[in-house]
């Protein structure tokens, strides 16, 4: 346990949330008392590792990568097999990722949406 408050003290210090002293320290003694660890010693609720939705982490970039991979993967392998019209098929499914993903963030489901994740 000694390691993992000397690792996470020094995460929590990078961002800012826990600075030297005894005030860090009690910060410190709080947040690992919230922490809950399963049978397998894995951090099921590590507060150092919360992750807003305003990195991308939203439907309409999923909805973008997942589009713009499927269609340049059959883009790339119609190309290989000399499937031309299959290839151009496969670049405007790729394409149509933008718009797709342009209209959900404007329906509330990109990065600073209000949609339930």
């Amino acid at each position: 346990m000694a390691q993992w408050d000397t690792y996470h003290r020094q995460q929590l210090e990078a961002a800012g949330k826990c600075s030297g002293g005894k005030k860090g320290i009690t910060q410190m003694a709080n947040m690992t008392e919230e922490l809950k660890v399963d049978e397998y010693g894995r951090i099921l609720n590590d507060p150092t590792h919360d992750e807003s939705p305003s990195h991308g982490n939203s439907p309409a970039a999923w909805a973008l990568v997942m589009l713009v991979l499927v269609g340049l993967v059959i883009a790339g392998i119609s190309a290989l097999a000399s499937g031309w019209v299959v290839m151009w098929i496969g670049i405007g499914i790729a394409v149509l990722g933008l718009p797709v993903a342009f209209f959900m963030r404007l329906a509330g489901k990109g990065a600073n949406g209000d949609y339930k994740g």
